[in-house]
């Protein structure tokens, strides 16, 4: 696996690029916010998804970035 080093506001702004290419040429993508690495980004293939094991942590994953983004001024993140 190859890694790359590339900034926040660029991952945000290409996140759809990236991501392909990852997949594509199975990169990991170290991103870095003010010079320091904050996420480390590795595509996953269609049969490491989502064994029955795994399913619990991805739910659980998946609540606990959504609580982190709330908003304080949000009743529930899931209301629409």
């Amino acid at each position: 696996m190859t890694n790359k080093v590339i900034s926040l506001k660029s991952f945000r702004k290409n996140i759809t690029t990236l991501w392909k290419e990852a997949r594509e040429k199975n990169i990991k993508y170290i991103v870095l916010y003010h010079s320091k690495p904050i996420l480390e980004v590795s595509p996953r293939y269609d049969e490491e998804l989502i064994f029955k094991e795994d399913e619990n942590d991805y739910y659980k994953t998946l609540e606990t970035s959504l609580s982190f983004w709330k908003n304080d001024d949000d009743d529930d993140i899931f209301k629409m």
